[in-house]
């Protein structure tokens, strides 16, 4: 899911419909950068927490906390915005587009869900 957004970040059209390849721009190229660093951020981080070691786990608790919520949230909205009605009477978001943000939510579902692991380990132990 992460590959995807980098790969329309930098310009790549394929799962996206005419109309929005053809509205691409630098700021589209931003917003989807900045999904996939939240979202590599939120695997790295679970997968971090997930490994556990010695030491402070300050950068781990981190990835994982942004990443998780940021990853969510965001893919939450949009796959809203995706089966709901189009108000602008444009195309409406492809199945592959779709597909990722059921992808988005998940995969912050899941640094969530280790994310929480973690911190109730530390707080019995």
């Amino acid at each position: 899911m992460g590959a995807a957004y980098l790969y329309w970040a930098f310009g790549g059209s394929a799962g996206l419909s005419a109309q929005q390849a053809a509205v691409y721009s630098a700021e589209t190229g931003v917003v989807s950068a900045v999904d996939a660093v939240c979202a590599f951020g939120a695997a790295a981080g679970a997968l971090l927490l997930a490994r556990g070691g010695p030491g402070r786990a300050d950068l781990r608790l981190a990835l994982a906390w942004i990443g998780s919520g940021a990853t969510f949230s965001w893919g939450a909205w949009m796959l809203i915005a995706a089966v709901g009605p189009q108000l602008d009477q444009g195309d409406g978001a492809t199945a592959a587009l779709t597909l990722t943000y059921a992808g988005q939510m998940i995969t912050g579902l899941l640094s969530a869900g280790v994310l929480i692991r973690f911190l109730r380990s530390r707080r019995s132990g």
